[in-house]
């Protein structure tokens, strides 16, 4: 599987929603979460999927439990 590339934005919105999920986050970023299957529920009560929580984790330089 290819590692998708997302914005800035889009990977503060991932942080954000791994500490605290049920957050608001911009549209626009949401779409593009919602794109790589990292995010669910829209954009004013966005949860981080496992899939998110696994590429936010790689990224940030941890192994996924």
């Amino acid at each position: 599987m290819d590692t998708p590339t997302i914005s800035p934005a889009a990977m503060e919105a991932l942080t954000k929603l791994s500490d605290k999920p049920r957050q608001t986050i911009d549209p626009t970023v949401y779409r593009e979460l919602k794109a790589h299957g990292f995010v669910m529920a829209g954009a004013e009560d966005a949860h981080i999927t496992q899939r998110g929580k696994t590429f936010w984790l790689r990224a940030m330089g941890k192994e996924p439990a």
